[in-house]
């Protein structure tokens, strides 16, 4: 009878300890993904606020001389994406 108490006592901690290790990663899990989360809505709201469609226009007009080529003829004209 003492043996079993003996050893119901010696797991108790150890399954008190895995169950604190679970939820102590469950909270590491949650506060790691509730920060990207944050950060996701952070840079999306600054890019709203950055990137209006008129600045979009300018700077999509600046690079599309570079990355899209056009060749004319009387006929039919051509594109040509890089």
């Amino acid at each position: 009878m003492e043996n079993a108490n003996i050893q119901e006592q010696n797991t108790r901690p150890d399954a008190e300890k895995k169950r604190g290790l679970k939820k102590g990663w469950k909270i590491a899990i949650i506060s790691v993904v509730s920060l990207l989360g944050l950060v996701v809505v952070i840079v999306g709201i600054a890019l709203w606020l950055v990137l209006t469609p008129s600045r979009l226009t300018s700077i999509v007009n600046r690079f599309s001389d570079k990355f899209i080529t056009w060749r004319e003829s009387r006929l039919s004209i051509r594109w040509r994406a890089r």
